[in-house]
């Protein structure tokens, strides 16, 4: 039962920041992200896409690079 509590924790805690890393991307507003977030149909989703399907739903250039540049790989990712 911890055990269960733990991941359900843990797995808060990343979309949180996944939240926060979307949040802070330059030139994303809260609408923009929301629709980000809805066209992958969740945060986890979003942040397992490739560049090139980012793109595809409306990254610009500039927001891909800040995420390579902030070391995408770097944020959490869900299994």
């Amino acid at each position: 039962m911890a055990e269960a509590a733990a991941v359900d924790c843990k797995s808060s805690e990343t979309a949180a920041m996944q939240w926060l890393a979307l949040a802070i991307t330059p030139g994303l507003g809260p609408t923009k992200a929301r629709k980000l977030v809805d066209f992958f149909l969740s945060i986890q989703a979003l942040f397992k896409a490739s560049l090139t399907e980012l793109e595809s739903a409306g990254f610009a250039l500039c927001q891909l690079r800040h995420w390579e540049l902030a070391g995408r790989e770097n944020l959490p990712k869900t299994n």
